[in-house]
């Protein structure tokens, strides 16, 4: 028997999928990607995305272990109480720089900027995307 497959992200945009639900200013969007579903998370940041993500996580994982669960969230890097970043986190924990306003180095001076914030594309790319792609 083949396990059912749930994909999941919390991302800070959608990417061109319909509305399958709003709740609390938490958007929930479907991507059409057979035999599995795609689901992002989309909202104004503190509304909860990630902790839904996890409570999903964890309550699906728990109520059927053969379930194949891949994905990912992105997480606030905080210095005190100023925000400086952002990193991708896959759902079996591995992490990646995603955005910064701290980092200076040579290839930085060349990564795109969103608001303040400097982008690793590459990383992202090298981390995130695998996720987004069914998984034997």
């Amino acid at each position: 028997m083949t396990p059912t497959m749930f994909r999941a992200c919390a991302c800070p945009s959608a990417w061109g999928c319909d509305p399958l639900e709003t709740d609390r200013k938490i958007k929930i969007k479907m991507m059409a990607t057979a035999p599995g579903k795609c689901f992002l998370v989309t909202g104004p940041p503190g509304v909860g995305k990630t902790t839904l993500i996890m409570r999903v996580f964890e309550t699906l994982k728990t109520s059927n272990p053969t379930l194949k669960i891949q994905g990912f969230y992105t997480r606030e890097i905080r210095e005190g109480i100023e925000r400086v970043g952002f990193e991708v986190v896959t759902l079996d924990g591995r992490k990646a720089p995603l955005a910064s306003t701290t980092i200076s180095t040579p290839e930085s001076i060349r990564w795109p900027t969103v608001g303040k914030y400097k982008v690793d594309i590459a990383s992202f790319e090298a981390l995130a995307l695998p996720e987004l792609q069914l998984q034997g």
